[in-house]
């Protein structure tokens, strides 16, 4: 090779280090594809809001034989049962799990129901308790029946026991009753219940939440005496 050739060499090698350069340049992504990709996603579309209603009617034996039913009818409608029984009716949309709670005034905690629900958007009426759930003495002043529709299931309600052992799951239904449940602004409303062949005056009550929702019964009449929160 001449000395003059030597001295075109680099001078000719500059243009395939160009094509390197432009090569880089195309990988680039153009305005419209960055700001493309740089568009916020849309905002996902809330869910939907998780409702509760429920119905609750119950009947406490007397002293003198006789049984007296809450709420007590206006229009002196017979009770229909022998006593020491409640009956629980609940609807809901927007959830995919229904629980029913009793909470004892010395701090236990009993599942009394739960059930997997599939028609998520209105439910048909849910008879919580069949033929009628049997209270014993542990029913007595104090007592309150918690009803939960939420859209995940509680973790360990299987497992719960009565709570006289922490557990995280007592830990979350304590909370549910005391930071989730709306207190009630006035008497309860009354309600007719029809759940099966009962036909009877119940108490009535709703709410609404995000993810779960929560109501909150006296397993005696709000005038003859109420648990602690």
């Amino acid at each position: 090779m001449t000395p003059r050739n030597r001295l075109l060499l680099p001078i000719l090698l500059l243009p395939a280090c160009g094509g390197s350069t432009s090569v880089e340049q195309a990988e680039t992504p153009s305005p419209e594809a960055a700001v493309e990709e740089n568009r916020p996603a849309q905002d996902e579309e809330p869910a939907a809001a998780v409702n509760i209603r429920g119905l609750f009617y119950m009947e406490r034996a007397l002293v003198d034989g006789g049984v007296k039913g809450w709420p007590i009818s206006d229009d002196g409608a017979e009770t229909v049962g022998p006593g020491e029984q409640a009956w629980l009716e609940v609807h809901s949309n927007g959830a995919s799990h229904a629980y029913a709670f009793a909470l004892f005034a010395d701090g236990r905690i009993l599942s009394l129901w739960n059930e997997k629900i599939d028609e998520t958007e209105h439910t048909p009426p849910m008879n919580a308790f069949g033929d009628g759930l049997g209270l014993s003495a542990d029913y007595d002043r104090g007592a309150r029946l918690l009803v939960v529709a939420s859209r995940e299931p509680i973790a360990g309600v299987d497992e719960m026991g009565d709570c006289s052992e922490a557990k995280p799951v007592c830990e979350t239904l304590r909370q549910i009753n005391q930071q989730e449940v709306v207190p009630k602004r006035g008497a309860q409303r009354v309600v007719l219940m029809k759940q099966g062949e009962l036909r009877v005056p119940a108490y009535g009550e709703m709410a609404q939440g995000q993810s779960r929702a929560a109501i909150r019964f006296d397993f005696m009449d709000a005038g003859e005496g109420s648990a602690p929160e």
